[in-house]
């Protein structure tokens, strides 16, 4: 796992990821600005693209995605590369439910702390 990625970021990403159903039970609560690193940021906005394109989850065809964006992520080509190949690694062995109330606790406590800046 890479340290540099929060936990449950990861978590949350592997989810929209893999999962169909957890990306529906958890579109109305998600807001990709409250991830704290740009490159889940950047991994999530395509995995919601193809979901609002395609009505599932990317799972490998998001390193598609990857290839035809590279060039345009100057500095963030290697870390999102290293992201995308990580997550693809990972198995999703995570109960939907149980992780949507994980991403919706993760999100109220992101809107909390920027709303006090921190």
């Amino acid at each position: 796992m890479n340290n540099k990625f929060d936990f449950a970021e990861r978590k949350i990403l592997l989810g929209l990821i893999w999962s169909t159903e957890f990306a529906k039970k958890i579109r109305d609560y998600f807001q990709t600005s409250l991830l704290e690193s740009q490159e889940s940021r950047l991994v999530a906005s395509w995995c919601w693209n193809y979901f609002n394109q395609y009505s599932k989850v990317p799972g490998k065809e998001l390193l598609l995605r990857f290839e035809q964006e590279k060039e345009k992520l100057g500095k963030l080509e290697e870390s999102v590369q290293l992201l995308i190949e990580s997550l693809l690694e990972e198995e999703f062995d995570i109960e939907v439910d149980f992780l949507v109330e994980f991403a919706k606790e993760y999100f109220a406590k992101r809107r909390l702390l920027s709303l006090i800046h921190i």
